[in-house]
């Protein structure tokens, strides 16, 4: 805070001082006062929510309020609320037959918001803080098999968004990173494609998902489609556009992306952000490695891009190693050379030796 007067400082100061001794002497900390759930949950979207986060976590978050948590806690006082009412709520999910991930999301946005409260100095404690997440499925996604690549762009060679549907093969961008992509950003001497803008329902930004910059490599196949892009639309600044150079319609590429998916006969459809899995997939299963991985694709974590892992030939072939029973089995049996072991005594001797 700021003063007119360097009295009132001082005064500010001696009390700010007094608060921190009581609190060191007697655990007792001055609250700001009393405040709403509701009230306070609202000015945490607006004002903490909405100018950090992206327009969709915006409208995620505002819904999980005004559908889950406002009809619990909006009557309660930020330090009325308990441990008690995290479980209430957790309960409450369970019987509506949410999942341990969407529960995780919820309890996720009131978590938020009472560390915020006591950040601010309206609770002494996130009461909920203890209560953890619920154990979650592992993730299952799906991705393109080589046959099914090549099935997809047979039957699509004449498609307008051909060429989009290549590169976000190829590079692994996000949907919105390929609509807002433009020439600026495309160096054909390096043969790397620059990341930092993204496209979204509130328009084009100068920031990705994860809000760092990355590069992309060409590939052979993207650079002969970039060109031809060039070619085609030599005076629009995307890279991919219509016909009047202004980019494509962000909501109408997952709907033409379904359609050109049945048009190929694909048995089990996927969705477009699906080739970003499948390029990622076919990367370590060709023997890429999972850190140039994280790079490509803008990961902040690398545990996100850890679940490729298990695919890269490496991983497979150490997956059969027994941790060196093998080892121990071949000298064994070469000892008494005339001695004939079928293939049923083999069996039931590496039975042994794993009790």
């Amino acid at each position: 805070p700021s003063f007119k007067r360097k009295t009132d400082a001082i005064k500010w100061k001696a009390q700010k001082i007094n608060e921190v001794e009581q609190f060191k002497l007697h655990g007792v900390q001055i609250l700001q006062g009393n405040m709403l759930f509701k009230e306070f949950s609202e000015k945490w979207l607006n004002d903490i929510v909405k100018p950090q986060r992206a327009f969709g976590t915006h409208k995620n978050y505002k819904g999980i309020l005004k559908n889950h948590l406002i009809p619990l806690f909006g009557h309660k006082m930020l330090k009325d609320i308990n441990i008690n009412d995290g479980n209430l709520l957790i309960q409450k999910l369970r019987n509506e037959s949410y999942k341990s991930t969407g529960i995780n999301k919820i309890t996720g946005v009131l978590n938020n918001i009472l560390v915020q409260a006591r950040k601010q100095g309206y609770i002494y404690k996130n009461p909920i803080e203890d209560i953890g997440n619920q154990k979650e499925e592992p993730l299952e996604y799906r991705y393109f098999s080589k046959e099914e690549i090549q099935q997809f762009f047979t039957y699509n060679r004449n498609h307008s968004q051909f060429y989009f549907y290549l590169i976000a093969l190829y590079t692994g961008m996000r949907r919105g990173e390929l609509v807002g992509l433009k020439w600026d950003r495309i160096d054909f001497t390096n043969n790397q494609i620059l990341v930092t803008r993204t496209f979204d329902s509130q328009g084009l930004k100068d920031t990705t998902k994860s809000s760092k910059k990355r590069v992309v490599p060409i590939h052979p196949k993207v650079k002969e489609a970039l060109i031809e892009l060039k070619s085609n639309n030599p005076l629009s600044l995307f890279v991919f556009c219509k016909k009047n150079g202004d980019h494509l319609d962000l909501n109408h590429i997952s709907r033409t992306f379904k359609i050109a998916q049945k048009k190929a006969g694909i048995e089990y459809p996927i969705r477009f952000h699906d080739l970003r899995h499948t390029f990622a997939s076919h990367y370590m299963m060709n023997g890429g490695s999972v850190f140039d991985l994280q790079k490509i694709l803008g990961h902040s974590d690398i545990q996100m891009t850890m679940r490729y892992s298990h695919l890269s030939p490496e991983h497979l072939q150490n997956s059969v190693k027994f941790m060196g029973i093998e080892n121990e089995i071949n000298p064994k049996l070469t000892q008494d050379s005339k001695t004939k072991i079928n293939t049923r005594d083999q069996l039931n001797y590496f039975r042994y030796l794993m009790n």
